[in-house]
């Protein structure tokens, strides 16, 4: 394959990526979700935020485990969409903390 066409299926394989993505976010919705920084007494998250959701995809990075190590959690097809996911909550989609 010499490099043109090698440019052309990326460029083809990243908009699959994206209006895929739109899609789904298009049919999203906010959730309540847990930082994991507001915690029962016998350890469980306690839902503070209203997180951003494509619809099928469930994805959430910076969680606060209860050994208190940030980490990730979600489903397979929120991991896939993951890197767009955390640019669309940055620019579009904010997330926002439940008042207390």
């Amino acid at each position: 394959m010499n490099q043109r066409k090698i440019l052309t299926v990326c460029a083809g394989v990243v908009t699959a990526y994206v209006v895929a993505y739109m899609l789904l976010s298009a049919a999203g919705a906010y959730r309540f979700d847990q930082s994991g920084l507001v915690r029962y007494g016998f350890g469980s998250a306690a839902s503070d935020l209203e997180m951003w959701h494509p619809k099928w995809a469930w994805y959430q990075n910076g969680f606060t485990d209860v050994t208190g190590r940030k980490t990730s959690r979600g489903n397979a097809l929120g991991y896939f969409f993951g890197p767009i996911i955390i640019i669309d909550r940055t620019f579009i989609h904010k997330t926002k903390g439940i008042k207390k």
